[in-house]
């Protein structure tokens, strides 16, 4: 109805607006980028980043993997176990967290002895089995990436959100698993204020349909349903990890793009 209504119209307005429509219709509306990622530094096998108990999943500080041990200041071949390293693509000025620019990297952010927290992140319902694959379901919860204990009045939000549901999958009797969630919402910290200056919005908004994928590996007790309780057993892992967002397009990058559309159709129109 919409093309056959503009076909009818006098001189090139018609072709324009169906330029800009077909441009709306059929441009995405955002793609997924990297917020965060995370690794324990220095590794260590005996030292877990994350376990799956009775309160769900959780990290620090019940697991010593993801505890920031106060030594965030001091260069990174000085620290010991305890506490992540994170990376975030956005520059933030904040050597007194801890945090460190990488100029060879487009300007990423380095933070080290990061603590990371989750809580309230519980099984929603029973696990299950299909062709030896098991899941849990969980949700909702919250995380938390915190910077260094050792900065001047103590640890620092660096990125704060909400996990609306998320799911623990891996092969049954496998030391190795993986979180997964496309139900995340960023709502504070330092990474989220650089991301709205680089979106020119406001301070503070939140930031929806995010996503985290976890790695878990070397996983103690191996994956397997607990008869008693319905959920998976209990387990300790290492984890490595990432959190995206969805960016949107700057409105003059879409204005750009609709120019250039309706060049190409005024051109058509002209060598006809």
């Amino acid at each position: 109805m919409v093309s056959s209504s503009l076909r009818r119209r006098s001189g090139p307005v018609g072709f324009i607006a169906l330029a800009i429509a077909a441009l709306c219709c059929f441009s995405p509306a955002s793609f997924a980028a990297l917020l965060v990622d995370f690794k324990s530094l220095p590794i260590s096998p005996s030292d877990p980043e994350v376990r799956w108990t009775p309160s769900g999943l959780v990290a620090a500080p019940f697991a010593n993997g993801s505890q920031s041990n106060g030594d965030g200041l001091l260069p990174i071949s000085a620290q010991t176990v305890g506490g992540l390293i994170i990376e975030t693509p956005l520059t933030i000025i904040r050597p007194d967290l801890g945090g460190s620019i990488n100029p060879l990297n487009g300007g990423s952010t380095t933070f080290s002895d990061v603590s990371l927290i989750l809580s309230n992140f519980n099984s929603s319902g029973n696990a299950s089995e299909t062709a030896g694959l098991l899941n849990q379901p969980m949700g909702p919860g919250f995380f938390k990436l915190q910077s260094t204990s050792q900065s001047v009045g103590g640890p620092v939000d660096l990125l704060v959100g909400t996990i609306g549901s998320g799911n623990i999958s891996g092969i049954k009797n496998s030391d190795s698993g993986s979180v997964l969630s496309g139900d995340v919402t960023y709502t504070g910290g330092l990474i989220l204020d650089a991301l709205n200056q680089s979106l020119g919005k406001a301070p503070g908004t939140p930031a929806t349909g995010g996503s985290l994928s976890f790695s878990l590996l070397d996983i103690d007790n191996k994956l397997t349903i607990n008869g008693t309780t319905g959920r998976l057993s209990d387990f300790s892992a290492n984890a490595t990890g990432q959190f995206g967002t969805p960016v949107v397009p700057e409105p003059a990058s879409l204005s750009l793009l609709a120019l250039g559309a309706i060049g190409l159709v005024l051109r058509r129109r002209n060598q006809h």
